[in-house]
């Protein structure tokens, strides 16, 4: 409604429609949206379109809450905390949810910040790589090669020594089985 009004009144805006106003044209386009029937012909045309004008010229203070509705819930908020302070003793957090803002920092404190959090996000992605069974030996090692050029302090904070790369391979040579096994066949004589 409010933004119906807002467009309906602002006087800078542009024509919408060359023959209808903008004030008729919001309410010729909104009335159904605001007010819905289950069958199309239970909608009277020009009672709704009086309906949605008068909600128009008056939303706020339709939708304005009433101040004696909020003192009275503000008032029962407060006896509620101060009982469940008898109840539980300071410790409201249980009860209450506690709000907490956003502080602000200062630009070096962010640039720290975005410097940790990414080289955290990087270093996750070093892990997933090793730990990721679905790659191939191969594969893996040359993740790993391409890793190690691009970040390579990253790289050296997980393996300080070349030791702790290798014992991630675990350099043992694989036994491949053969691919295809020939017999050799028997050969029947024709003539037995």
């Amino acid at each position: 409604m409010r933004m119906i009004s807002r467009m309906s009144e602002n006087v800078d805006m542009p024509h919408l429609h060359d023959t209808v106003g903008t004030r008729s044209l919001m309410l010729q386009t909104f009335s159904r949206c605001v007010l819905r029937c289950e069958e199309e012909v239970d909608l009277d045309e020009l009672l709704a379109t009086r309906l949605v004008s008068f909600l128009m010229d008056h939303h706020q203070d339709i939708f304005q809450i009433p101040t004696y509705l909020q003192a009275a819930v503000q008032d029962y908020i407060e006896s509620l905390k101060t009982s469940q302070k008898e109840c539980f003793g300071e410790d409201l957090s249980a009860v209450f949810p506690t709000y907490c803002y956003c502080k602000r920092i200062t630009t070096r404190e962010f640039d720290e910040q975005k410097v940790y959090t990414s080289q955290a996000a990087v270093a996750e992605l070093l892990e997933s790589i090793i730990k990721d069974r679905k790659l191939s030996l191969k594969d893996k090692k040359k993740k790993l090669k391409q890793f190690q050029k691009e970040y390579p302090q990253i790289y050296q904070r997980r393996f300080p020594s070349t030791e702790s790369e290798a014992m991630l391979f675990d350099d043992k040579p694989t036994i491949k089985q053969p691919m295809l096994v020939l017999q050799k066949p028997k050969f029947c004589s024709l003539r037995h």
